[in-house]
């Protein structure tokens, strides 16, 4: 079993989280792949490790506690738009998502899930200050927290126009935590500017990494390559690679584009009644599509925390319930042998 849970969580990216609190940006020794990654993770994993024998086991510590601290900010946000309920299923929900795994992995999911999740909690509850240290959190995180800008900026507005009297609110109020997820990843940049000696060596790193990074092209296209689906040959879909365990390769991809569309319903569902969640949701469904490609959209999509309040309340008939459980136990379990075989 140990060796199986070893497996699961460090395949991947998580070797380039705990090479970089090894060794930091300006390492030579793993080639120029670092910088890619926002450090916040790796700076937990360094801290932690001074208590713990192992980096694994930092890696591992970290991950857990950022997803206990996540799941308690994605009830209590839940529990501000519903029922308690609700709340429950929406937090199982991330649980039984299928890229569920990851969240107890040495990768920085959990601490994304949990720095989104509480920006948008505060966010909720109109406390600015805090909204903004955790949106700046979330943009030392992963590149994903830079979409914290549109739920913040649609709160922030609407905020404004209905308090532009109170005396209380002034602009700045609103605006920090609009700006704080992209001070955050200035952040970033800078300490790699700095340990590299080169500006770019962020967008090098990503281009290093190969076809699955957002350096590759944009576009449907390269997203789904109907000509060459139709035709059944293979790479079919950009990001997959030769060779998978699978007879044909459109399997793993109409999982993740079942993935996708899920999302994008529960982006458009939410969009006539949370417009900040709902265009926040879809313009993660958009990153993660055209910017990644179909592999390991469920991945992309686990710190989106307005999904999962839909799939609560999604899943409030038994029935229905039964189903979508079933279902993510399923995928979550492919999931698990995906990444036990290191894809």
């Amino acid at each position: 079993l140990s060796d199986f849970l070893n497996q699961a969580s460090l395949q991947g990216d998580a070797w380039w989280y705990l090479w970089l609190a090894q060794e930091g940006y300006g390492s030579t020794v793993h080639g120029p792949q670092l910088p890619a990654f926002p450090p916040l993770f790796s700076l937990l994993i360094k801290v932690v490790h001074w208590l713990v024998p192992t980096w694994a086991m930092a890696g591992l510590l970290v991950s857990h506690v950022a997803l206990f601290a996540a799941l308690l900010y994605l009830f209590a946000l839940a529990r501000l738009e519903a029922d308690q309920p609700t709340a429950l299923r929406a937090t199982t929900a991330a649980l039984l998502w299928p890229a569920a795994p990851f969240l107890g992995g040495v990768y920085p999911q959990s601490l994304l899930l949990l720095t989104i999740t509480a920006a948008l909690y505060h966010t909720r509850r109109k406390e600015w200050r805090i909204a903004a240290g955790w949106a700046c959190l979330a943009g030392l995180t992963h590149e994903f927290g830079l979409l914290l800008v549109i739920p913040l900026a649609i709160a922030g507005y609407r905020h404004f126009l209905l308090h532009n009297h109170d005396e209380g609110t002034r602009p700045w109020r609103v605006i920090a935590p609009v700006l704080a997820a992209p001070v955050g990843f200035a952040t970033f940049l800078g300490v790699v500017t700095v340990q590299t000696g080169s500006p770019l060596a962020y967008f090098h790193a990503h281009t290093a990494l190969g076809a699955t990074s957002w350096r590759g092209l944009l576009g449907l296209r390269t997203l789904l390559d109907l000509p060459q689906v139709l035709a059944n040959t293979t790479p079919a879909l950009r990001g997959y690679i030769p060779g998978q365990p699978f007879p044909n390769i459109q399997i793993p991809a109409a999982i993740d584009l079942l993935i996708l569309l899920v999302a994008t319903a529960a982006g458009c569902w939410l969009l006539r009644r949370q417009p900040a969640y709902g265009a926040f949701l879809l313009a993660t469904v958009v990153v993660s599509g055209l910017a990644y490609g179909l592999p390991a959209s469920g991945l992309h999509l686990l710190a989106a925390a307005p999904l999962y309040l839909v799939l609560g309340h999604w899943t409030r008939w038994p029935v229905v319930g039964y189903l979508v459980a079933s279902l993510g136990l399923a995928l979550v379990a492919l999931t698990l042998f995906l990444q036990v075989n290191g894809l």
